[in-house]
């Protein structure tokens, strides 16, 4: 009877504490469901750049969870990333310190530590913070990206272009991965290399910023074949002036005629605006380069009709009146060569004959 007694008696004690046990089973189980949900919603804000939004309900869950783990460091992450993004570097800092000490292995703590020193003008230690994150994680192709990015900044170009490269061969068609390296080629001084990066970022994208970083790739390593070629691919596309300067001065470089021929012909209809874009039709360097070329060729009267061009719009210009001058006494036109001379020697009196 005694031993039923006493199994009574502890039979309370026992459901008491398998009670009490699923309790606390079930407050952890609640509060992580909560945790969960606000860490999406400020996840949400971020995504929606909700900034501010962002700050101030990161504060108050940071508040709220700060007592468990790892919610306290979640939130303080985000808490960090929020005023990062909203500009507000300075109490930033601290926070993502404390993440990088207790978190020495996350590459991401280092990443947005890296930024935010790099935001704030400490480029030493956010040189440190990236190639932390190259070394924890050197499969990521934004690691090495951003870390090469950092290093063109303080042109180590020898060590950026190794970064640049490895992240190119992580994500070989990233654009942006792309238009790093055609950077750091050219302000390496290789523009022969940043030639196939551009070429693909152009075809990929249609972007004209992208073709015109291409022009100064092939201009810059003399490709004057390939100059001809994007423009005769694309010859109805919209082309600055200084892009259609570049492509007569290249024809002239390799002794064709055939675009400065198609633009002398539209000098001849009665408005020439109609068919060229103003900027080219009153672009005295334009129409130089282009009389030069015809000049070389032996096209008198179609040099001179675009040299007329010039002159209208930079009447002082010696060099364009000289070349008048040559160009006239080719033709036969003495008098009017003459006359033209004289001219040049009011513009410029060294240029007057001691004959």
């Amino acid at each position: 009877m005694k031993s039923k007694a006493l199994f009574f008696t502890l039979l309370p004690i026992f459901l008491f504490s398998v009670a009490a046990s699923y309790s606390e089973d079930l407050n952890a189980a609640s509060l992580e469901k909560a945790a969960s949900r606000d860490l999406d919603h400020v996840d949400a804000l971020l995504g929606a750049n909700e900034n501010d939004q962002a700050v101030s309900e990161s504060k108050k869950f940071l508040q709220v969870y700060s007592n468990y783990y790892p919610w306290k460091g979640l939130f303080t992450n985000r808490l960090a990333i929020s005023l990062l993004r909203n500009g507000d570097f300075e109490e930033a800092l601290p926070l993502l310190e404390d993440l990088v000490r207790s978190e020495p292995n996350n590459s991401q703590a280092h990443r947005n530590l890296g930024a935010c020193l790099l935001a704030m003008g400490r480029r030493g230690r956010a040189l440190s913070e990236y190639e932390q994150v190259v070394e924890l994680d050197p499969g990521n192709y934004l690691a090495r990206l951003e870390f090469g990015q950092v290093l063109m900044d303080f042109r180590i170009f020898s060590d950026a272009q190794r970064e640049l490269t490895a992240a190119a061969y992580l994500c070989p068609h990233c654009l942006d991965v792309l238009a790093a390296l055609a950077q750091i080629y050219q302000e390496s001084g290789q523009p022969a290399l940043a030639v196939e990066p551009l070429e693909k970022l152009w075809h990929e994208t249609g972007d004209s910023i992208f073709r015109r970083k291409l022009l100064v790739a092939y201009v810059d390593s003399g490709q004057d074949l390939r100059i001809l070629g994007l423009f005769e691919e694309n010859f109805q596309a919209d082309f600055l002036l200084d892009e259609w300067i570049q492509l007569v001065a290249a024809e002239g470089r390799i002794g064709s005629i055939k675009n400065s021929l198609h633009f002398e012909e539209k000098l001849s209809i009665e408005h020439p605006e109609s068919a060229l874009h103003l900027s080219l039709v009153q672009s005295p360097i334009f129409w130089g380069l282009i009389s030069h070329n015809l000049m070389v060729a032996e096209e008198s009267e179609k040099s001179l009709a675009a040299i007329n061009q010039a002159i209208k719009f930079a009447p002082e210009n010696v060099v364009y009146r000289n070349n008048k001058v040559v160009l006239l006494h080719r033709l036969g036109r003495h008098q009017e060569a003459d006359q033209e001379w004289e001219i040049v020697v009011q513009l410029d009196p060294a240029r007057k004959r001691t004959d």
